[in-house]
């Protein structure tokens, strides 16, 4: 629906839009997983081998061009 963005950057940061207000925090890949970490509690998002993440509830997010 377009109401979350990650934006992924190599140096192990990650922009989260949600409802358009953005927040900076930082992330870790441990194998198949992205690890957010952020002072309200870590979110895991497990990678597909399509490369789509797949999030909490079955949430899935796709990379955008």
């Amino acid at each position: 629906m377009g109401a979350m963005q990650y934006r992924f950057k190599p140096d192990g940061n990650v922009s989260v839009a949600v409802m358009g207000i953005e927040t900076q925090l930082k992330y870790r890949l441990e194998g198949k997983r992205v690890r957010i970490i952020s002072p309200q509690g870590n979110q895991v998002l497990d990678l597909q081998d399509d490369g789509t993440l797949e999030g909490p509830l079955g949430m899935k997010f796709t990379r955008q061009p």
